[in-house]
């Protein structure tokens, strides 16, 4: 077995985590509100893309169309997530819109339909995370009686912000490691499942979270 190999096996260990926080999701759907399952939607939609991404990159066929729904799907839960926390009115809406037509400018004027656009999916996950960032700095804000690691949302806020960091970075760097090394390539996009893997377990936190605090509501 290579390195290679090895790494291959990392990856698909640390993706598979994925279906953790989808079946917690699923599991304890009555209990989520309408905003919390916009999260298990987007982790389906994030799990399918990479299903099809990979089949198609074992037949050989380009998949670099796939980034582009990718950007949608972190632009939807941006603003569908988000929208209601961080008191910012339609401002992540219209966000999303601006950088929606920057991706088709940038694939259409620039880089071309067989190249993934860099530039508004690192933009794209850039808006998840500061949004993440001003709603954990709300939430430890906020005084209450019931301890910060209780609430769902700082493992909702947390997940997005872990993802998005590590996914901007690989997004904004992968076209030159591709070009450049391998070995760089290959560890960025080991570091980026890794810690997506810890994104998603504090996703099923959060879920575990909620589920917690439903019960215990229903039994006072």
């Amino acid at each position: 077995m290579t390195r290679y190999d090895l790494l291959d096996l990392i990856w698909y260990a640390c993706s598979a985590v994925i279906l953790v926080p989808i079946a917690l999701g699923v599991r304890y759907w009555a209990y989520l509100s309408v905003q919390e399952r916009t999260v298990v939607w987007f982790l389906v939609i994030m799990l399918a893309l990479e299903i099809i991404a990979t089949c198609l990159r074992y037949s050989l066929i380009r998949n670099h169309f796939i980034f582009y729904f990718r950007t949608l799907a972190v632009l939807w839960v941006g603003v569908a997530w988000y929208e209601p926390q961080i008191n910012w009115k339609r401002w992540p809406a219209l966000l999303a819109v601006i950088v929606a037509g920057g991706m088709l400018a940038e694939v259409w004027f620039w880089v071309g339909f067989n190249y993934i656009n860099t530039f508004s999916l690192t933009l794209a996950w850039l808006l998840l995370v500061s949004y993440g960032f001003l709603s954990l700095l709300q939430l430890m804000n906020l005084p209450t009686a019931v301890s910060l690691r209780q609430k769902p949302d700082l493992y909702m806020n947390a997940g997005f912000v872990l993802l998005g960091f590590f996914s901007a970075g690989t997004a904004c760097l992968e076209n030159y490691f591709i070009e450049t090394s391998l070995d760089l390539y290959y560890f960025s996009d080991t570091l980026l499942v890794f810690m997506s893997a810890t994104a998603y377990v504090s996703f099923a936190t959060g879920f575990a979270r909620k589920q917690q605090i439903s019960d215990s509501l229903l039994s006072v």
